[in-house]
């Protein structure tokens, strides 16, 4: 059975996000560009025509089960990578949390929305510091092509690398090649279908054990490359899913992932120590930092 709109962990968790909702739906703004503040605490700009744009704008987050399991699973010691950052929002709840967050987004138009976002909470305090790339994680350090699909100016998450001659060019990397012996707390991946080249382009980090965590979008389910690829490497696989009242990791198949949310994993070197952060109720990324812990 549908959960009543009111009964939403965004709404339930924070009240005054649904009076906003209902106030910004009788009387929307004449500009659709916006900024706010997202529960993390960080100013965001966004469009809100544009899907992440629209989720924020009414539910005040986007993707709740990711950003929560990416606030209990980040290291304030260590650091923390959001690969295809789209306009910030996930690297700013990382930021609320880790130690250091690179960002990497190639797409120049919403990579510039990106970087003026950082730069609106850059230095606040209780954020760590964080570095834009401008730049495709890969199996390659050189360049690629990004493909633009019909339907981006509604969905700037959709530009993918492609094989195809046409596309804008962009500069494409291998994760090894920029951590050297950095060690990584968390990994956000959500490359549009890219997971596996992303992953191969940081072989020797996983073989070596120096990411213990990847949260990642995958549509192909949990047989994909990708998955199989981790699972290669000695990471367990969970699902990725919520209920009301909090985050719930699983084992593929247990259906907890939302059905009308795109399909998440998490990939972990210490699945009890992922358990047991996922376990507590409640909902950690509502609460702004409260300085570095």
């Amino acid at each position: 059975m549908p959960i009543p709109n009111a009964l939403k962990p965004w709404f339930l968790y924070r009240p005054r996000q649904l009076i906003r909702r209902c106030l910004r739906a009788a009387k929307p703004p004449a500009q659709a560009i916006q900024v706010v503040e997202l529960p993390w605490g960080c100013p965001m700009e966004l469009d809100i025509r544009e899907t992440i744009g629209r989720s924020i704008w009414t539910a005040g987050v986007y993707d709740l089960a990711v950003v929560e399991v990416l606030t209990r699973l980040a290291d304030p010691k260590r650091l923390a990578i959001d690969a295809g950052a789209n306009i910030g929002a996930m690297t700013g709840a990382l930021a609320a949390c880790a130690g250091e967050v690179w960002a990497f987004e190639p797409n120049p138009v919403v990579g510039k929305r990106l970087a003026e976002n950082i730069g609106r909470f850059a230095g606040k305090p209780g954020f760590a510091p964080c570095r834009v790339f401008d730049t495709a994680l890969s199996d390659v350090d050189g360049e690629g092509r990004l493909e633009i699909p019909e339907g981006s100016s509604s969905n700037y998450g959709l530009g993918r690398l492609t094989d195809k001659a046409e596309g804008i060019p962009v500069r494409t990397a291998r994760l090894d090649t920029l951590l050297a012996q950095r060690e990584v707390g968390v990994m956000k991946v959500d490359v549009e279908g890219y997971e596996s080249a992303a992953f191969r382009g940081a072989s020797d980090a996983f073989a070596a054990g120096r990411i213990t965590h990847v949260v990642f979008e995958d549509h192909d389910g949990p047989e994909s490359p990708a998955c199989r690829y981790l699972a290669g490497h000695g990471y367990t696989l969970f699902e990725v899913g919520w209920r009301v009242f909090g985050p719930v990791i699983a084992i593929p198949g247990s259906g907890v992932q939302c059905p009308y949310e795109a399909p998440s994993y998490l990939a972990t070197r210490e699945p009890s120590a992922a358990v047991a952060a996922c376990r507590p109720r409640g909902w950690a990324c509502f609460r702004k930092p409260r300085g570095r812990r």
